[in-house]
């Protein structure tokens, strides 16, 4: 995690992406569609899109730390240099990129950000 924060700061969407895995749970098939309007209230809302249970959690502070350091450019919060939205596959390759830039190793993945083995203090 140290690593991560250390290569991307706030202001990018790498780090966006890492703050709504980290602190809501949001998945890769949710995260690359997350919308401005969700991430606006004090309390993000969305729906599982795999299993279809709603969620709801308060914003985290260092999520909406990230979240208030990025350009809105689009309806949704994370897109490709083309801006367009990611599609999963195009996201997990994206996230995968940022992941090797921050040195860490092929075994490492973001689904490790949604079950944490620490006690959730962000």
């Amino acid at each position: 995690m140290t690593a991560f924060e250390n290569r991307w700061s706030y202001g990018t969407k790498q780090r966006v992406a890492y703050e709504l895995m980290l602190n809501v749970g949001t998945a890769r098939a949710d995260v690359h569609l997350t919308t401005w309007a969700q991430a606006d209230d004090a309390s993000f809302e969305y729906t599982r899109r795999k299993t279809g249970v709603p969620v709801v959690v308060t914003v985290a502070h260092s999520l909406r730390k990230a979240l208030d350091a990025l350009a809105r450019k689009h309806v949704t919060i994370i897109n490709t240099e083309y801006s367009k939205p990611f599609t999963v596959d195009g996201f997990s390759g994206w996230m995968r990129d940022a992941m090797t830039a921050a040195g860490l190793p092929l075994d490492c993945k973001p689904h490790g950000l949604r079950k944490p083995p620490w006690p959730s203090a962000r």
